[in-house]
């Protein structure tokens, strides 16, 4: 689950100090270690956030069609394209945003708060999953680039959220309803008829949204609506019962954070509609336009949204774009919210010769401490069922509602579709003469490719895949790089299809130990049934032996049944870390049908996904089978 470090900050201001209390555990758990602090008067940061704020804006005024809406008097900040010419270098605002970040580390860095630091040194190991929650209502503590503070060079894993302390005496029930086995995306777009030439290209939004999500569709509704009055988009909030609410548009807030406006609407007219979205199973908000720490304050103060995902200042569309392409990369291998959003904005870091300070836009807010936590599952785990919950999906979508309090993980958007459902998605069943189990792990043009067991595969004899929609296409064997894998007991079939299948993502790592619990899923028609039917079996480790021949390294006890051999090894994060290659069986016959089938009663063996990508390389890999995720952690 993760450490939990919680960083509180009393009443005070930049003119006289801030007391501070951290307090740190296991996520879900009480949080034992404490200790206390200052932050000293430092009037002088406010000043400097300002500079670099003016500088911003400044070099973005002649060339940048900005994202928010404001009345006559302050658009004259952000003037359309060739209507001024800018007077302000990337290297100026640059160099601004240094001094910024200087500043901030010589006041975290102070001597009142060494306690402070010293507890977090004490507590948390750098290769743990961290979330440090800022819990205060001041909206210039909002407005630091606190994720600056050099401490984080050492917590690769750990990032910074925001959460108000005037949730702390309501910690609403976030329950799941039932709904089918899609997650839903409502995803809003502004206005676009404007006569300012403040105009958008929020159509690349959608596209993006789509591109990165096609292998994942059967999981995923988008629902696109262009915002025409406020009634039409309280109307949908309220009716489609979507768990992520994505918004790309023109925005603005108030300077002092107690007001803001999407697309002209007051942030207020749409609190009733998002509390009313949020019984009804809205976990995340996404707003991907300018200017949302007032929309992020209004929205957690008055709704129990559980997180919220917004821009600080102004936001060109072409970093907006590109953060959302990061975002969903990292979310939907099944990286955390907070940890998704953190290496977006370090993608983000790689514009700022063109795009000067991009990096220090996006903020994640959580509704209080207590929100659920999400790593792949929006609501605490089944033990055998996990609910992959597609948290991941878009927190950097340009206007979806982050799925509330929790480092959204797993997949993106698969509403309660549980890791079986996921599983089965890839899991194929091959048949000839006999019958078994594959997983679709790579794809090229038209052409998909099965990872499966050798030991049951009879080269002359002739094979068809079964897909989960139940279609079958002829097997072949065709990719050289069977020879890569002579050593293994394992081989790689292939078919052709023009439709669009799941590719599962691969774990190409070291995590497995004696205990370790995971799972394995295949195609087996026992029971009576004469049809295959399919089978999520939890799985033990027991031993990991070194030296056993045909690449086998994983020894596990587990009720694997007759024809799943060859399916895939299945951890808790939805990675495949190995294929399930033999199994110790005995005949049973079916009472009411008198059929016999064959069920395990010894330990099973399989290959590890490391030990399969090992013999291949990437090049190799790349070239003959396309594309691939392999990195999945």
């Amino acid at each position: 689950m993760g450490k939990l470090a919680v960083i509180e900050i009393g009443e005070g201001d930049f003119e006289k100090g801030f007391p501070v209390t951290i307090r740190i555990g296991e996520r879900g758990r009480n949080l034992p270690c404490d200790d206390r602090g200052n932050l000293p008067q430092n009037p002088e940061i406010l000043d400097l956030y300002r500079q670099w704020q003016e500088s911003y804006n400044q070099f973005h005024r002649p060339n940048f069609p900005n994202k928010s809406h404001q009345d006559d008097s302050q658009r004259s900040r952000l003037v359309p394209e060739n209507k001024k010419p800018c007077n302000m270098a990337s290297s100026d605002v640059n160099a601004k945003s240094d001094k910024l970040k200087e500043s901030l580390n010589q006041w975290l860095n102070c001597q009142e708060l060494g306690r402070v630091r010293e507890l977090l040194k004490q507590e948390l190991e750098k290769s743990e999953q961290i979330s440090v929650i800022v819990r205060t209502d001041k909206n210039e503590l909002y407005q630091l680039p606190w994720h600056l503070w050099n401490v984080f060079d050492n917590y690769k894993n750990a990032d910074v959220i925001f959460c108000p302390t005037v949730n702390n005496s309501f910690v609403p029930e976030w329950k799941s309803p039932p709904r089918p086995n899609k997650i839903k995306i409502l995803a809003a777009f502004g206005h676009q008829d404007r006569k300012d030439d403040l105009k958008l290209d929020t159509k690349k939004d959608l596209e993006v949204l789509k591109k990165h999500l096609a292998d994942i569709e059967e999981f995923i509704c988008i629902v696109p609506i262009i915002i025409s009055t406020a009634k039409d988009l309280t109307s949908q909030l309220r009716e489609q019962k979507a768990d992520i609410f994505y918004y790309a548009g023109h925005s603005y807030s108030e300077p002092d954070g107690n007001g803001a406006e999407i697309d002209t609407i007051k942030i207020r007219t749409l609190i009733p509609a998002f509390k009313e979205a949020v019984n009804k199973g809205l976990k995340l908000a996404i707003f991907n336009s300018c200017q949302g720490l007032g929309i992020a304050k209004k929205l957690l103060t008055d709704s129990p949204i559980p997180h919220v995902v917004v821009m600080r200042e102004v936001i060109k569309d072409e970093v907006s774009h590109e953060f959302l392409n990061g975002f969903i990369q990292e979310f939907t291998k099944g990286t955390p919210l907070h940890l998704a959003l953190r290496k977006a904005r370090e993608k983000l870091h790689d514009l700022e010769e063109e795009y000067p300070s991009a990096s220090l836009l996006p903020v994640i807010f959580q509704h209080s401490i207590e929100v659920p936590y999400w790593n792949g599952n929006i609501f605490p785990p089944n033990k055998t069922r996990i609910k992959r919950y597609l948290g991941r999906f878009l927190t950097v979508v340009t206007g979806l509602m982050m799925v509330g309090g929790i480092t959204m993980g797993v997949m993106a958007f698969r509403n309660q579709a549980t890791l079986d459902q996921i599983a089965k998605s890839n899991t194929v069943l091959i048949k000839g003469k006999n019958r078994f189990s594959g997983v679709i792990f790579a794809k090229k043009d038209d052409v998909y490719y099965v990872l499966t067991a050798k030991n049951v595969v009879n080269l002359k004899d002739k094979y068809k895949i079964v897909t989960v929609d139940k279609k079958e296409t002829d097997a072949a064997i065709g990719t050289t790089l069977n020879k890569e894998l002579s050593g293994i007991d394992l081989i790689i079939l292939e078919f052709k299809s023009k439709e669009k299948y799941y590719i599962a993502r691969l774990g190409n790592y070291d995590t497995a130990k004696e205990g370790t619990t995971f799972f394995v899923s295949g195609w087996s028609a026992i029971e009576g049934n004469k049809e295959p039917s399919y089978h999520f079996s939890e799985v033990k480790i027991v031993s990991l032996p070194g030296g056993l021949p045909n690449g086998y390294t994983l020894i596990y006890d587990s009720n694997t049944r007759e024809g799943m051999i060859g399916g895939p090894l299945i951890d808790t994060h939805g990675c495949v870390i190995g294929i399930h290659g033999r199994e110790e069986t005995e005949a049973i016959r079916n009472l009411e049908s008198a059929e016999i089938g064959r069920v395990k009663n010894g330990f099973n063996r399989g290959i590890s996904m490391k030990k399969i990508l090992q013999e291949i390389s990437d090049q190799k890999l790349e070239k003959d089978l396309g594309r691939m995720d392999k990195d999945c952690k």
